[in-house]
């Protein structure tokens, strides 16, 4: 699952993902996210999750997946312009992801559709 609220990269981590074999789920912000994970019957095997979006942002989805015993049990990794603070207890990687990242990242914690 991706989370952020940028239209361009959405689509640019969807289409290298699509590509190499696994299903994308998209939520331009935290709530949008939450809702998502609230009704879904298999919750995604990995969450990229930027920080800074409107409606809710990264830091308050951290915190709501705190509060919940089956959002912690999904792997989250932080993909953020923001550097000077980051989350405790997730991976961090400075935006922009690039593709052997992206890839490298979802081989660790996903398996490709067939």
């Amino acid at each position: 699952m991706i989370v952020d609220d940028n239209l361009d990269l959405q689509a640019l981590y969807k289409q290298c993902l699509t590509h190499d074999g696994y299903k994308v789920q998209i939520a331009s912000n935290g709530k949008e996210a939450l809702a998502f994970l609230q009704i879904s019957k298999v919750p995604p095997c990995l969450i990229i999750l930027d920080l800074m979006m409107p409606v809710m942002n990264g830091w308050d989805f951290l915190k709501e997946c705190e509060q919940d015993p089956m959002l912690l049990k999904i792997p989250i990794v932080v993909c953020s312009a923001v550097t000077e603070k980051q989350p405790a207890n997730v991976k961090f990687i400075k935006k922009p992801l690039d593709r052997k990242t992206l890839l490298a990242i979802a081989e660790q914690h996903c398996k490709k559709i067939s």
